[in-house]
């Protein structure tokens, strides 16, 4: 049985500050006004940023990678971008999911990573199945070229060794 949430958390921004909306499976809301002079505003950017940082080296395997991941995350920073996705080369990439639903609702790629960077794998994976994200996704791979020698890769693991020597 899947669990629902107790709480769902939002943010937005005016001139006053920055507002954080509870929304709580009960139907019961909150709504907390942030300032930039409230006596706690360096604590709460203290603990968000540790967060971010912990969460873009989560899948680190090595110091190195944790290290290079910071560094992309900083570089993001400085151009005023909240999010970086990477792909193994360690360079700044797009999911297939954020394209989708960047071409499905007309939104900035940047939009649509911040939205899929704060779902769950779940919710993620829940949305993939949606008939037009799905759809989309379709088209985006077809677009996609064909990585080369995939079929020299398939036929040495399946032992066939003419083709093993050329996939090295």
């Amino acid at each position: 049985m899947a669990t629902k949430s107790k709480v769902s958390f939002s943010g937005r921004q005016n001139g006053a500050g920055t507002y954080i909306d509870l929304a709580f499976s009960n139907g019961t809301t909150r709504t907390f006004l942030l300032t930039a002079d409230h006596p706690l505003f360096n604590n709460f950017a203290a603990h968000g940023f540790g967060k971010k940082v912990r969460d873009q080296i989560s899948t680190a395997a090595s110091v190195e990678e944790a290290v290079e991941q910071v560094d992309a995350l900083f570089a993001a920073f400085k151009e005023g971008k909240w999010n970086v996705l990477r792909n193994s080369e360690g360079m700044p990439t797009v999911g297939v999911l954020a394209k989708a639903l960047s071409r499905l609702y007309n939104k900035s790629l940047d939009d649509a990573q911040a939205f899929v960077s704060k779902l769950s794998k779940k919710q993620q994976a829940d949305l993939r199945k949606e008939a037009s994200v799905a759809l989309e996704i379709a088209k985006l791979n077809a677009e996609a070229p064909e990585t080369a020698g995939v079929a020299d890769l398939l036929a040495a693991f399946g032992g066939n060794e003419d083709s093993a020597e050329a996939a090295q």
